[in-house]
């Protein structure tokens, strides 16, 4: 079962994307293809995206707009993130997933998905927005 993903997964998927529901993230990060480093794969990769839950679809959507930058792939990670449960949110740090191509994405991420993090985060009284930027000042109360 281990060699069945990075094998064959990837023409399954190509098949039926909601297969992907049935493995775990781990094993479809072992599908190279979905790692999206050739572009072919990308149409691929966007249906089994928009077909997995919120935090497999975030975990797969990184590698996506690493290589592609494109707008589509960035509202693909924008739903995922926004979607997934705070502490998957917390446990990815999009600056840091998304470093080698910040410079080209970092204003469009900062606007489309943490402001909106930020916006939320404020309104249910977590945190306020400095700045005008995506910036949440957490607020803390005394344990005792």
């Amino acid at each position: 079962p281990a060699v069945a993903p990075p094998r064959f997964g990837f023409a399954i998927l190509a098949d039926d994307p909601g297969f992907a529901n049935t493995v775990s993230v781990d094993a479809l990060l072992t599908v190279r293809e979905l790692q999206a480093g050739d572009d072919a794969a990308w149409p691929v990769c966007r249906r089994v995206i928009a077909a997995v839950a919120p935090e497999k679809a975030l975990r797969l959507a990184l590698p996506l707009v690493r290589s592609s930058c494109e707008p589509q792939d960035l509202d693909l990670l924008r739903g995922a993130y926004l979607a997934a449960d705070a502490f998957t949110q917390k446990q990815v740090w999009l600056q840091d997933e998304l470093d080698a191509v910040w410079d080209r994405i970092g204003d469009r991420v900062e606007e489309t998905i943490l402001l909106e993090v930020a916006r939320r985060a404020a309104d249910a009284g977590c945190g306020t927005l400095t700045g005008g930027k995506a910036r949440v000042v957490l607020l803390t109360s005394a344990l005792g």
